[in-house]
């Protein structure tokens, strides 16, 4: 969630302009579209900005910053090796800007400025993710954390988007509407429910992330028993369950043994990597 700390400086921000809207329909786009481990939001001298974080195992790979102008939103990106494609993000409207960091060097960013609708379509067109090289970790940490310095006058956010997903917030649109409720314990409350991935979001391909087929609406303790393997599902739909996976507690959790998917053609694909690669026979 963010707070109210933040909100008022952004609204303190844009009181004097009609960039508002636009920030905010850019930080939905990143927000959908991408795969990201962290986002964040924060103020920094009465700014507000968000920042799109990706990281491999070692370090932080290139971020992008959405930053509000009076007269445009600019994303930017670090210059880096771990780049892939440069060439084509120019091609996209993405210029070569230099900016100065604290101790007064150089930095090369690459930027691209949005003024309008316009800009923000063809920023629609770039597939952001395809230019990184990319080794995700799954973060599964629900806690945010608000820091505050009043000396440097600089506020952050972190970890607004707590769950390392592709596109949770469209792909959990997708499989309300597709499934309704979980299809084990027919719980319909979907505050409650969580976006399950079949085939892991690291292993997808183009146009599998956000596939609704590709997805399970289930309760906390059944998503944590399928994302760990120690649940799946045949193709017609009933409940295999792990050797490893002990009768005490299989009935300490009320583990639904005759649990039944009603599963179509097209989860097929998915359920059988899980199968394969994910499923602890």
């Amino acid at each position: 969630m963010i707070s109210k700390l933040f909100r008022k400086r952004t609204n303190s921000y844009f009181e004097n302009t009609k960039m508002k809207p636009l920030f905010f329909k850019v930080v939905e786009l990143f927000k959908e579209e991408y795969v990201w481990e962290k986002i964040s939001a924060y103020t920094q001298e009465n700014k507000p900005k968000y920042k799109f974080s990706i990281y491999d195992n070692f370090s932080t790979l290139p971020s992008i910053t959405v930053n509000p102008f009076k007269n445009h939103i600019q994303i930017r990106i670090k210059y880096n090796k771990d780049i892939k494609s440069i060439e084509s993000l120019r091609k996209y409207g993405f210029v070569d800007t230099i900016y100065n960091n604290k101790n007064g060097e150089g930095v090369l960013y690459l930027t691209f400025n949005v003024k309008n609708q316009t800009d923000l379509q063809k920023l629609k067109g770039v597939k952001v993710d395809h230019y990184f090289n990319v080794k995700t970790n799954k973060n599964d940490d629900n806690d945010a954390h608000y820091i505050e310095d009043l000396n440097s006058n600089f506020y952050i956010d972190k970890d607004i988007v707590v769950k390392a997903r592709v596109g949770q917030g469209r792909f959990r649109k997708r499989l309300i509407e597709h499934w309704g409720q979980c299809q084990i314990t027919k719980c319909d409350q979907t505050s409650l429910l969580r976006a399950s991935h079949i085939k892991p979001w690291k292993d997808c391909l183009d146009g599998e992330h956000l596939d609704p087929y590709n997805g399970l609406l289930l309760t906390p303790h059944y998503d944590v028993l399928f994302d760990s393997g120690l649940i799946s599902f045949d193709d017609n739909g009933k409940i295999l369950i792990s050797s490893t996976l002990s009768i005490r507690n299989i009935r300490a959790i009320k583990l639904n043994q005759k649990a039944k998917l009603e599963l179509s053609e097209p989860h097929f694909k998915y359920m059988n990597f899980h199968r394969s690669k994910v499923f602890i026979k």
